[in-house]
């Protein structure tokens, strides 16, 4: 369905702990809906199956270390041409300052809401839910 483009993917976190991701460290999460936001050159869907999987092998992104904790609710893809950075910046929540934001200048591509927000952002497109 969608080769390229933007996506965001809403996870749920039962309970704050305490989550090592890579370089960035130790990250105090609250316990809440997280809302990552990526781009993918090719190969969206598989990516988007990636942060579905709990159990990732190698951990290539931050996301990587948060999809092994949280649980998978949906993804959403954008088609379109405005910047990733741009779509994250949009759907507001409290930004977790550099995650997923390695290799660009932006606040964050991860945001956190107490409760679950409203998604998906206009033109938007639902992609996958959580099974169960």
């Amino acid at each position: 369905m969608f080769a390229s483009g933007l996506y965001q993917v809403l996870f749920h976190l039962a309970e704050g702990r305490r989550l090592r991701v890579g370089r960035l460290g130790e990250l105090d999460l609250d316990g809440g809906y997280y809302v990552y936001t990526g781009s993918a050159r090719r190969g969206l869907e598989a990516r988007v199956e990636r942060h579905r999987r709990r159990d990732t092998r190698r951990k290539r992104w931050h996301v990587d270390h948060l999809a092994a904790a949280c649980r998978f609710v949906a993804a959403f893809a954008y088609p379109g041409s405005f910047g990733e950075c741009a779509l994250a910046a949009a759907g507001g929540g409290l930004v977790i300052p550099r995650f997923g934001a390695s290799d660009c200048r932006c606040p964050g591509h991860l945001s956190y809401f107490r409760e679950r927000p409203d998604l998906p952002l206009p033109g938007g497109v639902l992609i996958g839910e959580n099974d169960g």
